[in-house]
This record gives C-alpha cells, sequence and structure tokens, in this order.
C-alpha cells in the first residue's frame, strides 16, 4: 500500500509514519477551525436575534450537534 506517488514498492514506514501524522494533524486543525467559525456564527445570530445562551445551547447548537448521528441513522436505515 502506498501513501504518496511516485515509485514502484511499498513506502518505508519510517516515512509513511510522519506523513500520516502530518495528514491527521492537518485534518484536526481544519476541523477545528471551521467548527469555532461556525459556533461564532451561531452565538453572533444568538445575540442579534435576542436568544439568552442557555436556549442556544439546549435548541441550536445542540440540534447542529447532532446532525452527523442523524445521517448516521438514515444511511443505516436505508441499508436495511
Amino acid at each position: 500500500m502506498r501513501y504518496a506517488p511516485g515509485g514502484d514498492g511499498n513506502m518505508n514506514l519510517l516515512i509513511a509514519g510522519p506523513i500520516a501524522l502530518y495528514g491527521f494533524v492537518v485534518a484536526a486543525t481544519w476541523i477545528d477551525a471551521i467548527a469555532d467559525r461556525l459556533v461564532g456564527l451561531l452565538n453572533f445570530l444568538g445575540v442579534v436575534c435576542h436568544i439568552p445562551g442557555p436556549i442556544m445551547g439546549l435548541t441550536i447548537l445542540a440540534w447542529g450537534n447532532s446532525m452527523a448521528d442523524l445521517a448516521a441513522n438514515v444511511t443505516m436505515a436505508k441499508k436495511g
């Protein structure tokens, strides 16, 4: 199995390990940055619409957090 293009044969584990770790760190950084911006946007909308923080946490932010579970459950239900 290759993790990077070029050449024949498998990539050395001493090279593949740091590349995989770097990819993980980059992906986690992007997820953190996007989630931070999204929460900031939702908090801003709560301030603009005069929605108290606890209500935002119990409704809108919790609803957004459960969307991934909804997508997974619908996919599993369709597959039987």
